[in-house]
């Protein structure tokens, strides 16, 4: 559409924090930041092999640390067949066994002591802060957001991955992750997306990547509450509105928030991007 920081006053660097990250050289979301050298992103990854990856194919506003996020407690590490399944929680037979295709990804393969480490606690970012976190965490998302309430209160937006079934056993689910999100001044703001399974008692055929309606997990975007332009200074209004706009084009919700940054600031910076919207509207 357009280029936001064309509009707005130049910024500090964006402090992305991303605990579970993709497979090597995976564009994220976040990309564009990155590549314009406005942005810093700290990766976790519990599994060293593939923390080493990632920082191989890392650019120099990267860093990547073996660590398993969590409460700070010690834990079980439950290692599955396929790594994007590892969790310190246990996988949940009785689900897993109803699910076509679920087995052979979740099969444990072995398990090993870990003590998680809180993201409060981590050196660079008690110095970096937190602009943007991203969790990918199967079962472990609570633990995780637990472990980083200091972090919470600077961060503008956050991306979840939620389970909707019990695919761990006793994890905690979509309704723990929004009630500590809520106790912690987030809103939903968007649905993402989301994956399934078809159940495997049955004959129907669903097509190879296709499933039927059980969900398993989606994906939420958490924003901090929008409502009230007095809750944030107008540099974090500013920082709120690049987030939203550069991540996930809400060019209402972006606009909304320089309109909260004018007010704290009699500035003009809402009116002009609604402008650059309408120009890049008619254009395209």
């Amino acid at each position: 559409m357009f280029a936001i920081t064309d509009i707005v006053p130049a910024l500090p660097d964006f402090s992305i924090v991303d605990v579970g990250p993709a497979q090597p050289a995976t564009p994220q979301r976040w990309q564009g930041l990155l590549d314009a050298g406005i942005a810093r992103v700290v990766g976790f990854e519990a599994s060293a092999a593939t923390c080493a990856g990632l920082s191989a194919a890392a650019s120099p506003r990267q860093t990547f640390l073996p660590l398993t996020i969590g409460d700070g407690s010690e834990r079980t590490l439950h290692l599955t067949a396929h790594p994007a399944y590892t969790s310190v929680y246990e996988p949940n037979e009785a689900y897993i066994r109803l699910l076509r295709g679920a087995a052979p990804l979740f099969g444990v393969v072995g398990t090993e002591r870990v003590r998680t480490q809180r993201l409060d606690d981590v050196a660079v970012l008690q110095a970096a802060g937190c602009d943007f976190m991203n969790f990918d965490v199967p079962g472990a998302a609570v633990a995780a957001l637990t472990g980083a309430p200091r972090l919470l209160e600077a961060t503008l937006a956050l991306q979840v991955r939620v389970y909707l079934v019990p695919m761990y056993r006793d994890q905690p689910m979509l309704g723990d992750v929004d009630t500590l999100l809520r106790r912690h001044g987030f809103v939903v703001h968007s649905h993402l997306q989301s994956g399934g399974a078809t159940l495997d008692h049955t004959p129907l055929d669903d097509g190879p990547g296709i499933y039927l309606n059980q969900e398993i997990w989606a994906d939420f975007v958490y924003v901090k509450d929008f409502a009230d332009a007095d809750s944030q200074p107008a540099a974090r209004w500013i920082r709120f509105a690049v987030l939203l706009h550069e991540l996930y084009r809400s060019y209402d919700l972006a606009h909304l928030a320089l309109a909260h940054a004018d007010r704290r600031d009699d500035s003009d910076l809402a009116p002009r991007y609604l402008a650059a919207y309408e120009a890049g509207a008619a254009n395209s």
